[in-house]
């Protein structure tokens, strides 16, 4: 999954980093009037927007699906809450509270993320739309999915304590969830996330 660092190197681009500030700005000013939290933990924020989705497709968010958030939301932020309320989980409370008005253009940010760090990597690009990586049933197959790759699919999708390649149970509504975060982000026609898709478990 993603760490505080990797927030850090992704807003090291200028294009991410002006994209955050600007719907920092809009959330703060429509959301939170109050809320002071920096770009890192903003854009953390963002990434945890996929998983606040599943979580919610139930119309409720339960104490454990609560504590898996606060788990993701403290490997995401800049550290800076060990001694108070984490800011990336201060922050989730008012996010929760009217997500629907912000999923999408919380999704289009993370979609330009992946879309600058694609671009720049034409190998990593290559593999991803690589027909012929599409398994996860091998630990050399495994070992070949690009680990940027991995890295965005985890922490956008999975439990804090899942693996990639292992069967996970999911309900029906949260599985529609994911593929609808799927087609929003560009993915479905991602081989590997198509091979992905296939590790759930329906209820």
């Amino acid at each position: 999954m993603l760490t505080g660092r990797d927030i850090n190197i992704l807003l090291e681009d200028q294009v991410i980093r002006n994209a955050t500030k600007e719907l920092k700005l809009k959330f703060i000013m429509t959301e939170a009037e109050f809320l002071t939290i920096s770009d890192h933990d903003f854009l953390a924020l963002v990434f945890l927007t996929p998983s606040l989705q599943i979580a919610a497709a139930d119309k409720g968010i339960s104490l454990r699906e609560e504590i898996n958030l606060n788990r993701k939301a403290r490997k995401l932020s800049s550290g800076n809450g060990m001694f108070r309320t984490d800011p990336v989980v201060h922050a989730m409370k008012y996010l929760i509270k009217n997500l629907p008005n912000w999923e999408e253009s919380f999704i289009n940010l993370i979609r330009l993320c992946m879309d600058v760090v694609f671009s720049k990597n034409s190998h990593v690009r290559d593999l991803i739309y690589d027909p012929d990586i599409t398994q996860f049933n091998s630990p050399t197959a495994y070992m070949e999915i690009p680990y940027v790759f991995v890295q965005f699919v985890s922490s956008l999708f999975l439990k804090a304590d899942q693996h990639l390649d292992e069967k996970k149970c999911i309900k029906a509504c949260e599985y529609q969830e994911v593929k609808k975060i799927g087609a929003r982000l560009g993915l479905t026609t991602v081989p590997l996330f198509t091979k992905f898709c296939d590790t759930y478990v329906v209820k």
